[in-house]
């Protein structure tokens, strides 16, 4: 079953899982066979996981903090869309997937002039419309890798309400910097909105060059005039942006502790974990069982089938 699975989550669809096993394995197995094993086993993980999770997150005040591990502890956390299928069957909406990555600095692959390229390892948390049980998960992924064990600790955010709140809650303690990259493409896609409209020359390089050298008051100086414009959905304000997280902007001291502040790899992760399956075009999901397929992904991506999956399916036969 394990290994049905496994070609169930990891293939752009269940047909195509069903070609695999059944070309190169001589398995008599159908794509509807395959999604019910593929989701009961996606169910059987991800409830031992929040069963986990629930216990590490209402334990979380008494959790030792020892800070005596070198290094630095990164949690970074980001959100995504995947077209939902409506109650009935009929017609589709967004639904909103909450994503969290941690990693360390160990694990940071950094190419000569300092910029990094990759992250060899990581661990994903991946959970469709249901904040509490994302927090839980995201929490406990947190401890297991060395939360409160870490000297430093360093949460990554897209600058989202809803993600400053959760790691507000979640890591008290920790440097909050909103990640560059996502900084540098919301202003460049004001900009580009503000030539199509007809508005006047938006200076994206020079923004983000008195942001990156931490001058946030002369950014938001100059971005004041651009307060009150109104911007459609998909587009965010550059003054409102920069003001509501000017704490965690501090860029140029944080590149002078070493921190790493966000150049893509985290945005590219993101579309590693959930394109690759379950963001393909034309692709409809219910709630519960992309939740499942979501939570085999992660396992997968994170190189934890083995110990998560296979081990958990071997133990039930046991």
């Amino acid at each position: 079953m394990a290994e049905t699975a496994f070609w169930g989550q990891g293939q752009f669809s269940f047909k195509m899982a069903e070609k695999i096993l059944q070309g190169h394995f001589r398995a008599r197995i159908t794509d509807c066979q395959i999604r019910k094993i593929t989701c009961f086993i996606g169910k059987r993980v991800f409830d031992a996981d929040l069963q986990r999770a629930r216990a590490a997150y209402e334990n979380r005040a008494n959790m030792p903090r020892r800070g005596d591990k070198r290094g630095v502890l990164y949690i970074a956390a980001d959100d995504n869309t995947i077209n939902m299928r409506k109650t009935g069957n009929s017609g589709t909406a967004p639904g909103r997937i909450s994503l969290g990555i941690v990693f360390n600095s160990g694990s940071l692959i950094v190419r000569k002039n300092e910029v990094v390229y990759n992250i060899s390892e990581k661990e994903y948390v991946a959970v469709i419309a249901d904040l509490p049980a994302f927090k839980q998960l995201f929490f406990e992924c947190a401890v297991r890798n060395g939360y409160g064990r870490y000297e430093q600790t360093v949460v990554l955010s897209n600058g989202a309400d809803w993600v400053r709140a959760v790691c507000d809650e979640l890591f008290p303690d920790a440097v909050q910097i909103l990640e560059f990259y996502h900084l540098e493409e919301n202003l460049r896609t004001f900009g580009r909105y503000l030539r199509q409209t007809g508005g006047k020359n938006f200076r994206t390089d020079e923004i983000l060059s008195l942001l990156k050298n931490s001058r946030s008051e002369e950014a938001l100086g100059k971005l004041k005039r651009y307060e009150q414009i109104p911007v459609p959905p998909g587009i965010i304000n550059p003054y409102t942006h920069v003001y509501n997280n000017r704490g965690r902007i501090d860029y140029a001291l944080y590149r002078t502790r070493g921190y790493y502040i966000g150049n893509g790899p985290i945005e590219h992760e993101n579309k590693i974990a959930l394109q690759k399956r379950c963001m393909q075009a034309r692709s409809k999901w219910d709630k519960t069982n992309a939740q499942y397929i979501l939570t085999l992904r992660a396992k997968e991506e994170s190189k934890l089938w083995d110990r998560f999956v296979r081990d958990l399916i071997l133990y039930d036969k046991g």
